[in-house]
């Protein structure tokens, strides 16, 4: 539709007949045929007919008063859409129609309080619809408007209320199309560099099509869309990425959830991927650069939120690191605020999860098969200052599973042949079981079909274990296993090893330990939430009042307790792992370093340290950390096999 069909009064089913009717029309004519529009006359026009003060009263059967404000107030706004080729760009536009926006704003709740019902009749009803949709995309031009669009309640759930498609599921549609978002997403600007109040209206679009779930369900869709090239054109493509952008900063119940189970991490992977394909330095450098801060964007926030470590690993496994090395060349060609906060996704967002045992076998897999892809990493850039970060990180944290496992097998296979005769006798035992099975008697035979229940429903309560990881789908998040814990603990022992100049200078430097001399008043913090460790020393005494302040901390006033009470055989670390949307907060008792008995004189010696003095080498001192512990346990383990082959014997004789 043109502008000179906007502006004609029929388009508002209304005839000028008043001398103030005329002169609106005159204008209207006037700022669409002019360079420059008259910004005094608009301004007066806006402020006499598109102010709160003009809006009448909602009655069953209005006045003529009232239907005569009516009629000068769609013509204002017709003078409004004249506006539209004005708009944006700095213009002196912007400031006379951002100065009047309160009065707009409630004229257009009156129009869509009008369009419910038939006061002003159904030609009236007609032409409040077409008002509403027109100016709020007109207005959209400007984008000092559109910041005050959305920082007001209510204007999302108009856009989508009113959007142009048909049908119960116009809403809905409206966001897939990415038409509903017009109005509120920035335009040619990095997306999330505007102010925070763009975000503001997101809550009432959601709610307006639908709750969390078709959302999500449209959102998926709309990035599939994007992956099949169903949208050529790059700017149609950022407009539908940014909206995304923000649904997945959105705090709204339950919608980053359903985006994970949907799939939205692998999707946008696979989005990512293709911008690169498809869109080469070259064409649309600038725009696309914006798609790929988009998918950057999205990845980091729905990692955020939720079971974070089991979303980590699925977008490694879905090929992150391949795309977002592919992207370096992009992303270093942004501005340097944009470009460090992509580079983030890896040292600081996934690095942060690298403490959890699933993601860095995803990690070491992934690793594997980026060897495999040989890219040149010559162009620099923060992207690959982030992965050497990563790469550097995840070697560590690899090392400590393969030497744990190198440690484990070795101490087990001075016990092979026992396992073997073990395993042997258990097999032939149930095979004999088997073929007499026919001949027990019901003593026996209850007691193997118990054997074998309880066998199963073992099996069943595994699976529900493994299950629980589901319970993100209400926003949960799973705890820390006991060998997850067990984990944690050796890393904080190997960086405390691996950092053993740092932890001897801040506790020389500290205040606790200056006052009183004592290790029993010092307690460490190692924060994992953002990759590498971080390690710093505070007073006891704090950790002793956040266990009295906070009610999931109880359990810590004991510890502290223990500690302050210790004879200085023990360190107390408070370690601090990302968990998604939140960060589990876990205390350790941890063996004093043989190399700090001497610096403060302890009574009691140790006769087996857990840990030595600092080794040469990390895999050294890891070897030394576990060593004692195994093989103290070995006579107990042969014994434990033992008493095994003999309760099954026992079983077999007294059945038969």
């Amino acid at each position: 539709m043109s502008q000179r069909s906007r502006i004609k009064p029929k388009t508002i089913a209304i005839q000028a007949a008043q001398p103030d009717g005329r002169k609106l029309v005159e204008l209207a004519q006037r700022v669409a045929a002019s360079n420059e529009p008259p910004t005094t006359e608009i301004e007066v026009a806006l402020q006499a007919h598109l102010s709160a003060k003009t809006i009448p009263a909602v009655k069953p059967t209005p006045s003529a008063h009232d239907k005569h404000a009516v009629q000068l107030a769609l013509l204002a706004f017709a003078v409004l859409q004249a506006c539209e080729a004005h708009l944006g760009g700095g213009s002196a536009l912007d400031p006379c129609v951002r100065k009047a926006w309160p009065g707009i704003w409630g004229w257009l709740q009156f129009l869509d309080h009008g369009y419910q019902g038939v006061q002003f009749g159904d030609a009236w009803k007609g032409s409040a619809a077409l008002t509403i949709r027109s100016i709020i995309a007109i207005l959209a031009c400007s984008e000092a408007v559109r910041v005050e669009m959305a920082s007001t309640p209510g204007v999302a759930t108009m856009v989508a209320k009113h959007s142009p498609n048909e049908g119960p599921s116009a809403s809905e549609n409206a966001l897939a199309s990415g038409s509903g978002c017009h109005a509120l997403a920035p335009k040619h600007v990095p997306p999330k560099q505007t102010d925070d109040e763009v975000l503001a209206g997101m809550n009432d679009v959601i709610a307006g099509a639908g709750g969390a779930k078709p959302i999500a369900a449209r959102a998926i869709n709309v990035l599939s869309s994007i992956h099949a090239g169903k949208f050529p054109n790059i700017e149609d493509t950022y407009t539908r990425l940014v909206f995304i952008n923000h649904l997945s900063a959105s705090d709204f119940p339950n919608l980053s959830a359903e985006m994970l189970v949907r799939g939205i991490i692998p999707w946008t992977i696979r989005v990512l991927s293709w911008l690169e394909r498809n869109f080469g330095k070259q064409a649309h450098q600038e725009m696309a650069g914006q798609c790929v801060a988009a998918c950057f964007y999205i990845l980091a926030d729905v990692l955020y939120k939720g079971n974070g470590p089991l979303w980590a690993a699925q977008a490694l496994d879905a090929g992150l690191l391949p795309a977002v090395l592919k992207s370096a060349a992009r992303v270093a060609d942004m501005p340097e605020m944009m470009s460090s906060r992509c580079a983030s996704l890896l040292h600081k967002v996934i690095g942060g999860f690298i403490i959890d045992r699933p993601v860095i076998r995803a990690t070491a897999k992934a690793m594997r098969r980026l060897d495999r892809l040989d890219l040149d990493d010559s162009a620099g850039g923060p992207i690959w200052e982030a992965w050497r970060d990563f790469k550097t990180l995840a070697q560590e944290r690899c090392g400590v599973i393969i030497r744990i496992a190198t440690l484990v097998q070795s101490t087990e296979m001075k016990q092979t042949c026992f396992v073997a005769a073990a395993a042997y006798l258990r097999i032939t035992a149930v095979n004999r079981v088997k073929s007499c099975i026919g001949s027990l008697t019901s003593r026996g035979a209850s007691r193997i079909k118990s054997f074998f229940a309880v066998r199963t429903y073992a099996r069943i309560n595994i699976t529900l274990s493994d299950n629980a990881d589901f319970e993100i789908a209400d926003g949960v998040c799973t705890p820390m296993t006991s060998g997850d814990l067990a984990f944690v603990r050796r890393v904080v022992i190997a960086d405390l090893n691996r950092n053993a100049e740092t932890v001897d200078a801040l506790l020389v430097a500290g205040d606790a330990f200056r006052t009183h001399g004592s290790l029993s008043s010092v307690a460490f913090v190692l924060d994992y939430c953002q990759g590498p460790v971080r390690i710093s020393a505070v007073p006891l005494y704090q950790l002793q009042d956040m266990a009295f302040e906070y009610s999931d901390l109880r359990d810590w006033k004991l510890v502290t307790e223990n500690a302050a009470k210790g004879d200085e055989l023990v360190l107390l670390a408070e370690v601090k792992v990302l968990r998604g949307i939140t960060y589990y907060r876990h205390l350790e008792l941890l063996p004093l370093p043989g190399h700090w008995q001497s610096v403060h004189q302890t009574k009691n010696s140790i006769e087996d340290p857990i840990i030595e003095d600092p080794p040469d080498s990390p895999q050294e001192g890891l070897v030394t950390i576990h060593q004692e512990k195994v093989e103290t346990s070995t006579s107990y383990y042969f014994l434990l096999h033992v008493l095994v082959v003999c309760v099954t014997l026992y079983v077999i004789i007294i059945g038969i």
